[in-house]
């Protein structure tokens, strides 16, 4: 099978939809696709301009290029479930129509190169304050609206 990325508005190949299908049901939350700028404060206090993928209750997915994955990931190598460091993510994401600040503790979960010039990473957020909480609730709520 071939490694493909199906972008928003894209016939679906329907070869791939059993294994979509398990790919979403093991998905605890849906995501959200979102391309917005994001920063990402790494644990020796560096900043890092990355994009954003997606974004979930749960997490998002970040991409950048190779040179901005080393200073996230130095090790470069496949990151264990749990061992990845922490960091810290910032950005705004519109709510009730307006731009929201949204900022959080997550932790690298995966690595992975999607082309030789861009890299994406999994990151799980941590420690949710209920303000927070609530402005990721409420952009959630606002996609749904039709």
């Amino acid at each position: 099978m071939t490694d493909q990325v199906q972008e928003p508005g894209e016939e679906t190949n329907t070869r791939l939809l059993p294994v979509l299908r398990h790919y979403e049901e093991k998905r605890r939350y849906p995501r959200v696709d979102l391309r917005v700028p994001v920063m990402v404060t790494t644990a020796g206090h560096e900043v890092l301009e990355v994009r954003m993928r997606n974004l979930s209750a749960e997490g998002l997915q970040i991409r950048c290029n190779p040179e901005t994955a080393r200073k996230l990931h130095p090790k470069g190598t496949q990151i264990v479930a749990g061992t990845g460091e922490e960091v810290r993510v910032s950005f705004e994401i519109e709510v009730k129509g307006m731009p929201t600040p949204f900022a959080a503790a997550a932790q690298l979960r995966y690595i992975t190169a999607k082309s030789p010039y861009e890299i994406a990473f999994g990151l799980k957020f941590l420690r949710l304050n209920l303000d927070t909480k609530k402005r990721l609730l409420d952009f959630f709520v606002d996609c749904m609206r039709p």
